[in-house]
Parts: structure tokens; sequence; C-alpha cells
């Protein structure tokens, strides 16, 4: 079974590239259709956002708003001095606008345009953006159309952009610092600016530039005539160079890395570190990547890998985000004999009972940040890998977990582990309890464990030189343990096994021919399979052979794969190196290829299969799991409750007159219908009738028209139906 163990950095860059639609398959995307949220009066008091979710205050409320199903939002900030106006610009380059209308209150964010390249970043009134590939763009139309702006730049790349009071544009270059007049197609270059190169630029409300440069910060009082050197505290904290830079209401300014988060008055006194009580948060704080955002103005969002923050204090206290999203990223799923699913996630581990209408987390209490698979043996016993040995230590292994209950209770399970070498390692547990471990290496490094005893290397028979990373473990169940490997000089693979009691290692490679293989498990009788580069294979006595593709699909890698117990091979395909490209969906075949049922699932990545009897998982990179049935219908997949938890809260204000706000929270994309009733039973108004996207959503009900009483409001999405009584008091 393949199981590779991705950094979080490298899972959010492979995101970016083929997320494209929301779990349910057999609805479109509505691009120019936001989700609902909440309308208000008021000017904007915050806006913090991440990945899934914005949220911004005022005085009269807070709005949450998600993008629509399958996008991300890579930027959001108010438009420079004009806090009546916020862009949001998403991951394929469409861009949000949110106006506020004094008294008549705040929009929902409307759909501007579609700028057809994803920005890193977008500020202005002419409105100016970094995108994806490395150019400057603008737009002098709010949007609506878009121009390259490179003149005067020379050869480099862009990292950051900002603009001062007087609408100057300065823009962080590889280069050095460059600055553009409003409203001129000609960048300049900041002669008086001492690096060589820039990495983030920033102008405060105090009208104050902040350039990172070098591993330095550089700050400006005079736009730019002069500058100082502003690193004092960072030295002695371990300052790697700043990424981003934001301030808030009280004259702070802050600036931001993979690993740290300063707060500094701006030259008159030294940064001081604020992520302490964030990092002692994560379980495993030798992560390269703690945080993804930074945002604020009288509060601090902070969005990290393991969940939203809150500071009222400027960063001296945090507390969890009760509104934000659930787990990103999912990297395995098992089942133990009692029925009970386990999941791993960039926040921990997950288990839902039969029955259960949501994930429930058990480990840890806080953070997890492990990108690795979790496996149940044959004895219900459940492992994961969680935090590193040395957690000072980067390079230093993950340390492995061993629950008994059933994924409640987790304990280390470690002995031997500091004899363990290799990067990029593959993990895998067979039915026996044994866990394996493969490395990268110049020759591949395996090892194994045995249950209560200690890691030791498993490198009997195998080749030396031939291959050197690991790409997936595998068993037949009847006696024999595979492993593939693949070579990344002559990008050549190998298939090896041995005995699962343990053994030599033999290559097995008869039919591949060199092939590279991803994905290694077994039918209902113990014949192996392997999804290859370039397709489907059967064992077939002491060879391979390749079954045939589904129609269109011929060279298309089949990079996850499972059998069922009904006899069915589900498979998923992609363009070779899939989680570069495209995915071309799930297919499942009971005939050895020689006809295929679709299943669903295009364009969403699917990082792994499972099969448990007649019922196959599809966990996939970050949108979220699902199954299907071969003996009700193998025609396509439904999905499984999301981790986020489907939740009806209390209205606010209660008892109200007239209007009062209704938040709920939906786990999936999905269908969803929200109904008030009087205390008859009768329905007095339908607020939501219409597909919403995964997350928290708020709708305002005005009952103005109606007399004073009792009201029931009804939340109803699929298998959840939750009912809830408020008063109008008039």
């Amino acid at each position: 079974m393949k199981h590779f163990l991705f950094s979080i950095k490298t899972l959010s860059m492979i995101i970016r590239v083929i997320l494209a639609a929301f779990p349910f398959v057999t609805l479109a995307q509505d691009q120019e259709r936001p989700p609902m949220g909440e309308s208000f009066n008021g000017r904007w008091a915050n806006v913090g956002y991440d990945s899934k979710m914005l949220k911004a205050q005022s005085g009269r409320g807070t709005i949450v708003w998600s993008p629509p199903e399958g996008r991300e939002i890579t930027y959001a900030a108010e438009k420079f001095h004009n806090e009546n106006v916020i862009f949001i610009e998403l991951d394929n380059g469409s861009v949000y606008e949110m106006i506020g209308n004094g008294d008549l209150g705040w929009d929902i964010p409307t759909w501007r345009s579609d700028g057809g390249l994803p920005f890193n970043k977008l500020v202005g009134d002419a409105l100016y953006g970094i995108a994806s590939t490395g150019v400057t763009y603008v737009s002098r139309d709010t949007a609506a159309t878009w121009q390259i702006d490179t003149v005067g730049l020379g050869s480099g790349y862009p990292f950051d952009l900002t603009l001062d009071s007087l609408q100057y544009v300065y823009l962080a270059y590889s280069t050095g610092l460059f600055k553009q007049p409003p409203d001129s197609s000609t960048w300049q270059k900041v002669s008086s600016f001492p690096g060589t190169n820039t990495s983030a630029v920033f102008v405060d409300r105090m009208n104050r530039v902040f350039v990172a440069s070098s591993r330095k910060v550089y700050m400006s009082t005079n736009s730019g005539s002069t500058w100082n050197i502003d690193t004092a505290g960072m030295t002695t904290a371990g300052y790697f160079g700043s990424t981003g830079f934001c301030d808030d209401a009280f004259g702070n300014i802050y600036a931001r890395n993979a690993l740290r988060l300063f707060r500094s008055t701006g030259g008159t006194q030294p940064w001081v570190r604020i992520d302490q009580p964030l990092s002692a948060l994560a379980f495993d704080p030798s992560v390269n990547l703690l945080f993804n955002n930074l945002s604020g103005d009288s509060l601090l969002y902070a969005s990290t890998v393991f969940g939203s923050y809150i500071s009222s204090d400027q960063g001296t206290t945090w507390n969890r985000d009760t509104s934000q999203f659930s787990a990103s990223f999912i990297y395995g799923l098992s089942k133990t004999p009692a029925g009970r699913l386990l999941t791993t996630t960039n926040l921990g581990v997950y288990y839902k009972n039969p029955g259960d209408l949501q994930w429930t987390k058990t480990f840890p209490a806080t953070g997890f940040v492990a990108a690795s698979p979790v496996f149940v043996d044959g004895s219900g016993n459940a492992y994961a890998l969680g935090a590193k040995t040395d957690r000072s230590n980067f390079q230093s292994l993950p340390a492995n977990w061993k629950s008994t209950d059933g994924g409640l209770i987790w304990n280390p399970d470690t002995s031997g582990i500091g004899g363990l070498a290799g990067q990029n390692p593959t993990y895998y547990v067979d039915e026996t309890g044994t866990q394996h471990y493969g490395a990268y290496g110049a020759p591949a490094r395996f090892y194994s464990k045995t249950p209560g005893q200690s890691w030791a290397a498993d490198t009997a028979g195998y080749g030396i030189g031939t291959s050197d990373l690991p790409t997936a473990f595998g068993s037949d169940r009847h006696g024999f343990l595979y492993v593939a490997t693949n070579s990344l000089s002559s990008y050549k693979g190998m298939v090896w096994k041995r005995p699962i009691a343990g053994g030599t290692w033999v290559p097995d490679t008869a039919g591949l021919a060199g092939t590279q293989v991803y994905w290694i498990t077994a039918d209902k009788n113990g014949i192996p399979l392997a999804g290859a580069i370039d397709g489907l294979y059967k064992k077939n006595g002491t060879a391979w052979i390749k079954l045939p593709s589904p129609s269109g699909l011929t060279g298309y890698a089949a990079f996850v794969v499972s059998a069922d117990s009904s006899g069915y091979t589900i498979a998923g395909f992609s363009t070779p190196y899939g989680y570069n490209y495209f995915w071309r969906g799930l297919y499942a075949t009971n005939d050895n290829g020689a006809t295929w049922k679709h299943l669903g699932l295009d364009s969403i990545s699917v990082r792994g299969l499972v099969s448990y009897g007649d019922t196959t998982f599809a966990y996939t990179y970050a949108d979220g799991i699902y199954k299907v049935r071969s003996t009700v219908s193998v025609n396509s997949v439904a999905a499984v409750t999301h981790l986020a938890s489907f939740r009806l809260e209390q209205n606010y204000p209660n008892p109200f007159n007239p209007t009062t706000n209704l938040r709920f929270t939906i786990g999936n994309a999905q269908f969803v219908s929200f109904k008030i009733y009087d205390v008859l039973g009768r329905e007095v108004s339908t607020l939501i009738h219409e597909k919403l996207s995964p997350g928290n959503h708020i709708v305002s009900w005005n009952a103005s028209n109606l007399s004073s009483g009792v009201y029931f409001y009804r939340l109803q999405t699929g298998n959840f139906v939750e009912t809830k009584k408020m008063v109008l008091m008039k």
C-alpha cells in the first residue's frame, strides 16, 4: 500500500495545484455564487482569514464567509485607506468584493472577476497583484481586466506588494526594492534602500515602511528616503527572515515567518516573540511550517497548521477560534474489528463509531502535525507515526505510537527507533502487527519491528544500489510481504518480496520491466495488485500482467488501488506523477479490467483507498472521506461525514426583536434546508433551500411582520436534522 509522508508545506503546494471540485461529484460548482454570510452595520474592526474561511468583525457583529466549493482564499484585506471595502482573492484568480453601505449594512461578498491566474497578493485602489507565475499585474477597473505590469523591473521574481498613504506601490523584488507612482506603468528602483534583495514589504497605518531583506528588517519613516536596520530582539530569538508583515490598531507592527511571530512598536523597542504560546500547542514543534498567516486590527488572527487562534492582547495569549474549519489534510483511514473508523489528520487522530454523525478527536489534546497513515492489525491494535524523536532536530525521525483499545488511548512504541536512518519514510503495519519503515538512501533502508521488540534493520537480500526510494509496502495476506522502490537516478522501479514472518528479500519483477509501482495490495483471494505509473497490474502465477485501463485512460497512472470482498477492484487514475497534475476519478472492475464502472471524484485528489467487506473508503488530500458499497451499487461514491461537526447553535440574541442571527456548521458541501415554524408547526419562513459549501454559516432572520411568541428553527442536511426554539418579544 502506498503511504508517502509529505511535509505540510509540500501538501499545501500540492493542494493549490490540484484542487478543483469539492465533495459532491454530482453537483456542478457555482463559481459566481458564494455561500451566505451575515450582514451588519459599521466598519470592519478585524479581518482574518485562512485558506477555507474569512472572518471579519465590527462593533455590530461578525461575518464568517467561506469561498465557493473547491476554492481557497489566497489573500484578503481592506481596500487601502478605505475600510468600507474588502477584496478577497481566490486560488484560481477570482476576485470578490465586500462593500459597506453605511446604515444599510455590509453586503455579502460579490464576485468581481476571474483573473485567470492565482495571485499571491492583491492590494490597492488600482489593483496590483503578484501572480503565481512570478509576474506582476495591474487592474485599473476594479478587477474587470488585468494587464502585465513589469516595465522597469528587469529580470527577477516578485515576492510582496504594499501601498503607502499617497498610493505609491512598493514591490519586494529579488533584485531589490521597487516603487511605482499612482497610475504609473513604470517601476523605479529605490536606490536609497541598502539591501540587495527583498522578500517582504509593508506600510503600516503610520506610513512607516518595513522591508525584509537578507534576514534583516529595514524601516523607513520618510517614504523610503532613508533606512534604519530594525532587528533588535530578533537575532537572539531564531529569526530566519520575514515572509510577511501586518499591523494593528495600537501602533504595533508584526513580522511572521514559518516558525516565528514577532511584535514591535517600530524601532523604539526590540522585537518580542509572541509565538511561544502557540508553538507550545504543537505536538511536534520541530515541523518546518507552523504559521500560514497573521492578520488583525484590535484582534490578531493566526492561522496555524493545527488550527486558527485569536489574541485580544497583542499576542500575549491566544485562544482557539471556535468558528474555524476542522482538519484540512487526511493521511490515512483504518477500521477496528468493532467497526470504529480511525483517521489521521493534520490536527490529530479522529474516530467515528457506527451510527455517529460526526468525528471525535482522540489524540493528542492539542497540535499534531505529523504526516502519518493509521493502521489496524489483525488483533485490533492501532498504529501511527507521531512527533519526532528529537524535537529540536528537523532531520530526526518520527516516533511510532500504538493503541490497544481501538484508538482511544495512544502510547509511545519507540524501542530501537534511535537506530533508524533516512528521510521521506514509507510506513506500513501488516496483519501480524509488525511495523515496517522504509526510507530514502543509497540503497534504500528498510526496518521492521515485531510487537514487543525493537526496531531492527530488514535488508537481507536487498540489492545494493538498485533503488533508493521506497514507495509502497503491502501484504498478500497469504504469508508474503512486498515493497516497491524507485531509483531516483534511472527512474526505474523494483518490487521485492519476502516471507511475512521474516527472511530474505528477493526481486519480484517479472512482467514489470522497470515500471514504477506506487501502491500494493491484494484482492479477496490474496492475489497481489500493483498500482503503477502506467496503469494497474495483477500477479498471475510468477509474473505481473497489466490489466486494461478504463476507456480513454490508457497510459494513465493508477496511484491508489483497493479490492473489496465482492470481487471488485477499485482504482484511482491520474496523469503520471498524479499529485502534480490532474486526477481523472475512481473506477471499479470485477472482470480484470475488461469493463470498468466510473465512480466519480474526477479532479479530486485521492490520497488512499481501503476496503472493508463490500465497502471501500476513499480519503483525499483536503476534500474529506467518501465511501462506496459494491453489493448495493457500484455506480457512484457518497461522502462520509466530514471532520467538521454538524452543528446548529442557539440563535443570538434570544429573546430578540425583530432580528436575530442563526449560526450553523455543516461538514460537507451539500443541499441545506433551513426553515422557521410557529408553535402550531406551520412554516413561516424558508431561509435556505440550496446547496452550500462546508464550514460555518450565519443567516439573519427579520420577524418584524410576525407577532410575539415562540418559534422553532429547523436545519436539515442529509442525515442531520436538528430543531431549536427561540422567542420573539416585541
